[in-house]
C-alpha cells in the first residue's frame, strides 16, 4: 500500500486535534469510559474501519481486522485480542492515542505484531 504525501498531511491533521482533545468525549463519554463500555462483540461491529494512532514517535492509521478471543473467561471479565493492519513500518511497543470517528479518543498499549500489524491485549478479569 502506497502512503502519499496528502495522506500523510491528512494524517497529521487529524492527529493534531485528537491531540488537543476535542474528540475527549463521544456522547458525553470520557476517553477511559470507551474501554470500559466495548466489549469483544461490541468491537466486532469495527473490523474494516479505520481508526488513527499517534504515539510520540508515531503517526498512522490503522484497519481493526480482527478479534480474538481468549479462552480464560471468567463470570465478570473477558480477555481478547485486537489486531490492527498498519500501512507504515517500522512500528513500535509504545501507548498510542487512538480516535475513531464513532467511538472518540481513547488510549491503547500496542506492540507489535507480524505483518505489519499492531496487537492490543484487553483483559478484564
Amino acid at each position: 500500500m502506497n502512503f502519499s504525501r496528502r495522506d500523510f498531511v491528512k494524517l497529521g491533521g487529524i492527529a493534531a486535534v485528537a491531540s488537543l482533545g476535542f474528540s475527549s468525549s463521544a456522547f458525553g463519554q470520557t476517553a477511559d469510559d470507551v474501554l470500559i463500555q466495548q466489549t469483544a462483540e461490541s468491537f466486532r461491529r469495527w473490523i474494516g474501519t479505520e481508526f488513527y494512532m499517534t504515539s510520540n514517535d508515531v503517526s498512522t492509521v490503522a484497519t481493526l481486522t480482527d478479534i480474538k478471543d481468549f479462552p480464560h473467561k471468567t463470570d465478570n471479565g473477558e480477555s481478547f485480542l485486537m489486531e490492527f493492519q498498519i500501512p507504515l513500518t517500522p512500528t513500535k511497543e509504545d501507548i498510542y492515542r487512538v480516535w475513531h470517528p464513532d467511538l472518540g479518543n481513547f488510549d491503547l498499549f500496542l506492540t507489535e505484531g507480524e505483518n505489519r500489524t499492531l496487537l492490543a491485549t484487553i483483559n478484564r478479569l
